[in-house]
């Protein structure tokens, strides 16, 4: 499987082990992530910068597709992660309705 979130891996994963109704946590695609401990502080990450900017369009393109193939066989996939920037994914907050983690 080759796509551009391990986000959909691992939702990808939860379907196939049979989670019908997927929430998404932590998933918000803002800055200010945490820094690595020495000595490993000054190490390259790999994705320095990228959550400081929009959301890729080509992730935005993943989440939408993943969303449409989850709601055709009958599950929901939404983010509950506050402060999101992410928009493909249908947003709800965690602690309303039926949504008790």
């Amino acid at each position: 499987m080759k796509n551009p979130s391990v986000v959909l891996v691992a939702a990808n994963w939860a379907w196939l082990r049979g989670a019908r109704e997927i929430l998404l946590v932590g998933v918000d695609y803002r800055g200010g992530h945490p820094r690595m401990i020495e000595p490993y502080a000054r190490a390259a990450v790999g994705w320095a910068g990228q959550y400081e900017r929009p959301v890729p369009a080509r992730i935005e393109a993943a989440f939408r597709q993943a969303v449409a193939a989850v709601e055709a066989l009958g599950g929901r996939l939404v983010n509950v992660s506050p402060g999101t920037r992410l928009r493909a994914a249908p947003r709800e907050c965690w602690h309303e309705g039926r949504h008790r983690l």
